[in-house]
């Protein structure tokens, strides 16, 4: 844990979101669904990966914890913590694609579930994991949690239905979980190779 304040000024001149250490915004962030309570040296609102990266270098840098955050439906607290909050549910929150056909689509990681239920609505497609936060858990969430629900027996998890995902490390590279998959273990990017 860093001895002194990092500055949060110079995180917030690298990146295209918002950057706020104000009492009241990193006490809102402070908790989720769990009983769980940290306050975050800072919050973040990413706009892009480029956001992210840059973010979690900057955490690594200074020693802080990095907290990605969806609804903050989660009931373990895992969207918590007294680092930096990275919040994706103010910007990187899109449907980016939708194929009715191949039966895919695909968001951003502060996209929610009820929001892909409305836009499957009459098409005669769902998605099958029914976490009990759906209408508004996150994809991103999901994903970080593999999400199941009531009918997980029948239908699985969400690592059930993950075709593919970009993922930023903890060096802030990123790279596609494909291509991680397709790579020689022996040649795997350094995060993962130690």
């Amino acid at each position: 844990k860093p001895t002194t304040t990092p500055p949060f000024t110079e995180l917030a001149a690298q990146i295209q979101g918002e950057v706020h250490t104000d009492p009241l915004r990193r006490y809102q962030l402070s908790t989720d669904a769990s009983i769980f309570r940290k306050m975050p040296a800072a919050v973040v609102y990413p706009r892009s990966t480029e956001d992210v990266q840059a973010t979690v270098r900057f955490a690594v840098h200074y020693g802080l914890s990095v907290h990605p955050r969806g609804a903050g439906s989660g009931l373990c607290g895992s969207a918590v913590g007294d680092g930096v909050v990275v919040d994706f549910s103010k910007y990187m929150n899109r449907l980016l694609h939708l194929d009715l056909a191949q039966g895919y689509c695909e968001c951003e990681p502060g996209y929610r579930l009820g929001e892909l239920e409305a836009a499957l609505k009459g098409s005669g497609r769902w998605f099958p994991p029914d976490p009990s936060s759906g209408e508004y858990a996150t994809f991103g969430g999901m994903c970080a949690t593999n999400a199941s629900g009531a009918h997980s027996v029948k239908y699985g998890n969400v690592a059930d239905y993950l075709l593919d995902a970009q993922v930023v490390f903890a060096d802030g590279s990123m790279e596609m979980l494909s291509a991680l998959q397709a790579a020689d273990p022996d040649e795997l990017p350094r995060p993962l190779a130690q």
